[in-house]
């Protein structure tokens, strides 16, 4: 199974030499990457139990085992596919049970935030609007105008866009808007 590149494949067979990562180590620098994955920090993989490991090699391993869990994830491969693959990268039985343990643990939650990255527009969630009326401006001039206040909600932010328009710029808007939807019915019905 061609889920990982060729660095990630032999940054991952490193794990499966216990001269290079011991077991404990193994253990420890699985949780920090699944730590990492879901938004925590690991200033120093693996911790003080992988301070004995070849500092280049347990980067490399550290990325090696971040991609598979994140590609493992993405792709939502079964427990018997995730065995092939750690079978390929030589790793002894207790570091493949380790592993498996820790993904199925977290699967739901990588899933969840792979699911949170990408492009996602926001979304109209709420719309106010207020009319004002100014009788006089700053330099106590008579002006009598109206002016429309519109707030625009969105699910992506917590703060409000607003802006301001006279009625002629509201009905532009609302043109404008209502041309929008117009052209969507019809790109729909094609």
């Amino acid at each position: 199974m061609d889920i990982l590149s060729a660095d990630n494949l032999r940054a991952l067979r490193l794990c499966g030499d216990d001269d290079v990562i011991s077991d404990d180590a193994f253990n420890a620098l699985i949780s920090d990457a699944c730590s990492v994955i879901l938004g925590g920090e690991a200033d120093h993989p693996g911790g003080k139990i992988c301070a004995s490991v070849d500092q280049r090699a347990l980067k490399e391993i550290f990325t090696g085992v971040m991609c598979l869990l994140l590609e493992a994830g993405k792709l939502d491969i079964d427990e018997d596919q995730l065995n092939l693959v750690l079978d390929d990268c030589n790793f002894s039985s207790s570091k493949k049970r380790s592993f498996v343990s820790v993904f199925n643990e977290n699967r739901s939650k990588i899933r969840e935030h792979l699911g949170n990255i990408g492009v996602q527009l926001p979304t109209l969630v709420d719309v106010k609007w207020r009319l004002d009326y100014n009788l006089k401006n700053s330099s106590l001039h008579k002006v009598n105008e109206l002016k429309y206040t519109i707030s625009l909600k969105e699910n992506s932010s917590n703060e409000p866009v607003e802006f301001h328009c006279s009625k002629e710029e509201l009905q532009d808007l609302v043109s404008k808007l209502r041309e929008a939807c117009k052209a969507l019915e019809r790109a729909s019905q094609v």
